[in-house]
C-alpha cells in the first residue's frame, strides 16, 4: 500500500516502513505525526484519489531526528562594477519514518 501526501509542500510518495526527508517539523524526536490530506492511495493495482473516499485518510509517522540538508552556495555579480558575494546556507531538514496508513 501506498499514498502521496504534501506535508511540506512538496509531494512524497511513500510506504510503510519507509524513511524520508522533509522540511523541519516543530516536533520533538521519536514524536508522532500524522499527516492530512491525502491525495492518492493505491492498493495492489486499485488507486482512490476522489476527495470523498479520500476524507478519512490519513498517514502517521514518527520523527526519527532533525538535521541539516546539504549546503546550497549562491554566487552574485555585476559585470564592470566589481560587486560580487557570494551567500550559502544549509536547510532544516527532519527524517520521519512511515508507522501507518490509513484509508
Amino acid at each position: 500500500m501506498y499514498a502521496v501526501v504534501a506535508p511540506d509542500g512538496n509531494q512524497h510518495r511513500v510506504e510503510v516502513g519507509q524513511t524520508i526527508e522533509v522540511d523541519r517539523l516543530p516536533a520533538d524526536r521519536e514524536a508522532s505525526v500524522t499527516w492530512q490530506p491525502v491525495m492518492v492511495v493505491g492498493d495492489d493495482g486499485t488507486v482512490t484519489a476522489t476527495p470523498g473516499q479520500l476524507a478519512n485518510a490519513t498517514v502517521r509517522a514518527t520523527v526519527v531526528e532533525h538535521t541539516k540538508g546539504p549546503k546550497i552556495t549562491a554566487y552574485m555579480y555585476h559585470s564592470k562594477t566589481g560587486y560580487h558575494r557570494k551567500t550559502g546556507h544549509r536547510a532544516a531538514r527532519s527524517r520521519v519514518r512511515i508507522d501507518a496508513i490509513d484509508a
